[in-house]
């Protein structure tokens, strides 16, 4: 077995060599640099050496120069085995030194161990591998010196070509790690107003229920009045009172995207037109409007009522950031929307066809601490009184709950940008006709399942009255037990969804196997779209959201029936 001597000065090169020389049968030696190894060849004196030529303390040059002037080593034979080469005066020069090789980097490994071979052979047959004179020592200074130039620009050429690649993967290193830091804070944020959203819909589902108890109550009194009755009046304050503090809790459901939502196909260059005009009807004429509408018609499928308050809460904001009056521009545009267009990518955004709609001001605009908070329910920078905090939360979520993306941009000084993003559908659709207000009569048993007890008495009184027989059940195993018993003559079944030890689903479930065709209005104080739509599909006739007036009611049941 050969003993061969490597010196490189890089330990990667180093471990190649020796795993490729080992597994062809050599034994192998290694040093970093051209003193290390003529101190282990001295020592213990190799059957060949294979070198480097750039390297600390001393390079490849250097020591094939003190090798061949070494009595002792002179005759062991030297190979170059180099990377930095680049004209044929290296070689040259290297041969001149007493180099009995010289082999370029990259070499395929057959064609190396090939050329060790050769070297190995002659050197056994007696062949003199390199017959030189040594160099007189200002010649040799001379070509030292003009190739370790060569060598080092070249090697400055391949460190700036590294540097500028580090660079380009520093860059990139440091955009993943933007990025990434921006999803991490994204993703908290969504957790948080996640966390609040199913507090707001908690304390929204039971405001809605107590909401539901006096406004029922209320027109319990008001159909029991005579028509010139004083208290008529204050009855009716007390219903209107009632539906204002249900537009309340409806922008809680909002932000948690929870609001019932009645989906229709609106046209937005209509819409932003007619809410245009609204706003300069009602918004201070210290205050400039004006809008940019497309050529092409664009639609949506979304809430009429949802997305106009949503607008209109949003130039609410810019309105009183414009004390001393300033420019509203409402701004349509379908723009090409990829993850580059956007400021920051969202999380939770369907990529397609979108529409936009900017809403910009010119007012004192935001710092980023009030940006960040500005979709938290009851945040707010306005004196107490003159704010709920519940504007921008409902515009987060009636955003999202139209599967569509909010951004905002903005600085203190240089006013406020709204980005909403809305999904684009192809064409529009008939808008229901609104339904007159009217208290209808009919006949038959409705069967009331509900575990608030104030809800059996209102619906029990109001619908007695219009000719009806109603039963109460306070959960949902009474009332399978009696719906078995009665479902020939129960004509509509009014089923609220959260109840305790078996809720609304799950009873419906089973209303649906005693009998399939059973007509079953859903009531409830959290208005999910999402189990509207399950429910929907699995038969349900129609939904309520609580508080419900007595009317509404009253024409869903005359309907079914019908």
């Amino acid at each position: 077995m050969k003993k061969l001597l490597i010196v490189d000065d890089n330990e990667q090169n180093l471990y190649l060599l020796q795993v490729l020389l080992t597994a062809n049968g050599f034994q192998t030696e290694q040093a970093t640099n051209g003193a290390e190894a003529l101190e282990k060849a001295r020592r213990a004196p190799p059957d060949m050496i294979v070198s480097d030529i750039l390297m600390p303390v001393m390079d490849g040059y250097a020591l094939c120069r003190s090798w061949k002037e070494d009595k002792d080593l002179k005759n062991i034979p030297f190979v170059f085995y180099t990377a930095t080469y680049t004209e044929s005066k290296d070689e040259e020069f290297a041969l001149s030194l007493g180099a009995d090789r010289f082999i370029v980097k990259p070499s395929s490994p057959d064609k190396f161990l090939a050329l060790l071979l050769e070297t190995e052979k002659d050197y056994e047959a007696g062949k003199p591998v390199s017959a030189f004179q040594l160099v007189q020592d200002a010649e040799y200074y001379k070509e030292y010196n003009a190739a370790i130039i060569r060598k080092l620009e070249d090697k400055m050429l391949q460190l700036e070509e590294a540097n500028r690649i580090l660079e380009h993967d520093i860059a990139k290193r440091k955009e993943a790690e933007e990025k990434q830091k921006n999803l991490e804070e994204q993703l908290r944020q969504s957790q948080k107003l996640e966390a609040i959203g199913q507090l707001s819909s908690g304390v929204a589902h039971d405001f809605n229920n107590l909401l539901g108890g006096i406004l029922g109550n209320a027109e319990l009194l008001k159909m029991h009045l005579n028509p010139g009755s004083p208290l008529l009046r204050q009855s009716e304050i007390i219903i209107s009172l009632c539906q204002k503090a249900s537009n309340l809790t409806r922008q809680l459901l909002s932000f948690a995207r929870k609001a019932p939502v009645e989906l229709t196909n609106i046209d937005l260059n209509l819409f932003i037109r007619e809410v245009a005009d609204l706003l300069d009807r009602t918004i201070d004429h210290c205050i400039e409007i004006s809008i940019d509408t497309l050529e092409q018609p664009a639609f949506i499928s979304g809430d009429r009522n949802l997305l106009e308050n949503a607008i209109l809460n949003i130039a609410i904001n810019a309105r009183d950031a414009m004390p001393d009056g300033g420019r509203l521009h409402i701004t349509l545009e379908i723009p090409s929307l990829n993850r580059a267009a956007l400021p920051e990518e969202p999380l939770e955004i369907k990529w397609g066809s979108f529409v936009k709609i900017s809403i910009a001001d010119t007012g004192i605009g935001m710092d980023k601490k009030t940006k960040d908070r500005i979709f938290e329910p009851f945040f707010t920078t306005k004196e107490i009184g003159k704010g709920t905090g519940l504007g921008l939360a409902s515009v987060y979520g009636c955003v999202k709950q139209h599967n569509g993306y909010i951004a905002v941009e903005s600085q203190e000084g240089k006013g406020t940008k709204f980005d909403l993003y809305f999904p684009i559908v192809s064409s529009d659709d008939p808008v229901a006709s609104p339904k007159a207000e009217m208290l209808l009569r009919g006949n038959g048993t409705l069967l009331v399942i509900d575990d608030e007890p104030v809800f059996h008495e209102i619906l029990t009184n109001i619908f007695t009255s219009l000719g009806y027989t109603v039963h109460c059940c306070a959960n949902g195993a009474d009332a399978l037990e009696y719906y078995h018993e009665h479902s020939s003559a129960i004509k509509v079944v009014i089923l609220d969804m959260n109840m305790p030890k078996m809720n609304g689903l799950h009873c419906f479930r089973n209303l649906k196997k005693i009998n399939p065709d059973v007509q079953v209005i859903v009531t409830s104080g959290y208005g999910d779209n999402s189990d509207h739509e399950s429910l929907r599909k699995e038969g349900v006739s129609t939904f309520v959201q609580k508080p419900y007036k007595a009317t509404e009611l009253s024409v869903k049941i005359a309907e079914l029936i019908k």
